[in-house]
């Protein structure tokens, strides 16, 4: 982190942002709920794992020993009941595993901007983009072999990396659903399992990078009714059509077709040196970097530097994670799990984490 966050912190706002009714029937749903009374019943390992997220320090029993002062503080625990060691932390966390943590944040994720955040909208649509993000886990065996190092004319990287795909609301820069796979796991592949769950709506404008996903998610996107601007390098099979007062272009494209299988009608912008060519001509056309291809047709309700403004905006979303990347003094950077499900865990309740961040920021539960 940036600065250690940990003070702004409690249990207490965690439980608000993640409820134990929640939590009670997730567990419920996958059958993970404690069978027995134990010293780190599953509802509590639920918060532990938010809890080390927000907490980096690499003393495990200090994190630990915090966390069960904490919970007797609120009353969730009896002041004699003593809280897990660390050695049965492992355990504890092995036996919820990570899909009621990923559920979890399927329920509890969601966009904070209301529509008094003008910036958060255009044209009366919701602003959004997508992150990749990637975290080192530690070099364990198990993690090495399932998700794979980074590979680079230096060398091999130090840590196995994970990939993370986000589909983060622009302005606020919430976190509202993600994708994580091993570091093999092509973007395309993530980007397509995130957006094909039909997320965004006609009240939505996406701006993203065309190397994102493949042009038949884009055409599924478009034709549910959710607005894209597109940009980066691409051979694009188009026809234009007319010339706009902006500078812009109307344009077949025979790569994005849509519900009746004939080509889409888009709008180009910003083709720089190249000219897409004579009106009706057809054919392939190299769209060059900086260049978009968007959705929105009327260039006087979305004039061309306009939108070439939006996808710069979105740029504003790098280093999505930099605060707990960037640990205080001390703590590390790697996450702390030993294994592939706990590294799953383990992010799960770091985005739930960065979600109570990010609704913090913009007034609180």
């Amino acid at each position: 982190m940036a600065a250690d966050l940990s003070h702004l912190f409690s249990l207490g706002y965690f439980q608000k942002v993640v409820p134990r009714r929640l939590i009670a029937q997730v567990l419920e749903e996958t059958g993970r709920e404690s069978k027995r009374i134990r010293l780190m019943p599953a509802a509590e390992v639920v918060y532990l794992t938010m809890f080390m997220a927000i907490n980096r320090d690499p003393n495990l029993g200090e994190v630990v020993g915090v966390f069960n002062d904490s919970m007797k503080k609120l009353g969730a625990r009896g002041q004699n009941r003593p809280g897990p060691n660390p050695a049965g932390i492992s355990q504890a966390r092995g036996r919820l595993g990570f899909e009621p943590l990923r559920l979890i944040a399927d329920k509890v994720l969601r966009p904070l901007a209301s529509q008094d955040f003008g910036e958060a909208f255009y044209g009366g649509m919701r602003l959004w983009s997508i992150d990749e993000s990637f975290f080192d886990t530690p070099d364990e065996a198990k993690n090495a072999e399932y998700f794979g190092y980074e590979i680079t004319p230096e060398g091999r990287g130090a840590f196995p990396q994970v990939r993370v795909m986000s589909l983060v609301e622009t302005l606020t820069r919430t976190v509202t659903a993600a994708e994580l796979g091993p570091l093999e796991t092509e973007a395309k592949t993530l980007v397509g399992a995130l957006l094909g769950r039909n997320l965004l709506t006609a009240t939505d404008l996406l701006v993203s990078d065309w190397n994102r996903a493949d042009k038949g998610l884009w055409s599924k996107i478009m034709s549910n009714g959710a607005g894209v601007v597109l940009g980066g390098e691409s051979d694009l099979n188009i026809e234009v059509l007319e010339r706009l007062s902006d500078g812009s272009f109307i344009a077949l494209n025979y790569d994005l077709l849509d519900r009746e299988g004939a080509p889409g009608r888009v709008r180009l912008i910003g083709f720089g040196a190249q000219s897409p060519g004579p009106a009706g001509g057809g054919g392939k056309t190299v769209f060059q970097k900086g260049a978009l291809v968007t959705s929105l047709l009327n260039h006087k309700l979305c004039p061309a530097d306009e939108l070439m403004a939006l996808y710069r905006e979105k740029k504003t979303i790098d280093d999505l994670f930099g605060e707990f990347k960037n640990a205080p003094k001390g703590a590390s950077t790697v996450l702390r799990s030993k294994t592939p499900e706990l590294i799953y865990q383990e992010l799960w309740g770091l985005l739930l984490v960065h979600f109570a961040l990010r609704e913090l920021a913009f007034g609180g539960p």
